[in-house]
């Protein structure tokens, strides 16, 4: 019994240690780390491309990944960037199709791939080629990540 407990609390720790980890990556990654405005450039720096931007967030994603040894989840958050309002009011149509495009790369995905800095940058430019080839006229500029957690 006192082994289960221990073992128990070892393992929300590790846990927790595991999502707070991934949380601060994926926040550094998207640019969303303190000190950083909501156009994506750095404040007090002009990050010309994204200070002309505009960003549309979608609704966070919650879906399962295809590892086989046994389930696992993310639960991400994207926002896309656009070049000016007018393509904001277009995109707007096609989001329920860039939803699918999303979860479909999602579901695709094994829990080590969207891991880390390296897997967080080849999933963002996987969603942006993909949602471009989805909406016509490439509107996208940029896909940023706003939120993480990777189930373990």
């Amino acid at each position: 019994m006192k082994n289960l407990v221990l073992y128990i609390v070892a393992g929300v720790v590790a846990l927790a240690v595991v999502v707070g980890t991934a949380t601060l990556v994926a926040r550094a990654v998207a640019g969303n780390a303190p000190g950083v405005n909501n156009t994506g450039g750095t404040e007090g720096q002009g990050n010309a491309d994204m200070a002309k931007g505009k960003t549309v967030a979608l609704k966070p994603f919650v879906t399962n990944l295809a590892d086989t040894d046994r389930p696992r989840y993310i639960n991400i958050t994207f926002e896309l960037v656009l070049p000016d309002e007018e393509a904001v009011t277009a995109i707007q149509a096609y989001i329920p199709s860039i939803r699918d495009t999303i979860l479909v790369i999602l579901n695709s995905k094994k829990s080590l791939e969207v891991s880390g800095l390296e897997g967080a940058n080849k999933l963002k430019s996987e969603v942006l080629t993909k949602v471009n080839d989805s909406v016509p006229g490439k509107k996208v500029m940029q896909v940023l990540i706003t939120d993480s957690v990777v189930q373990f």
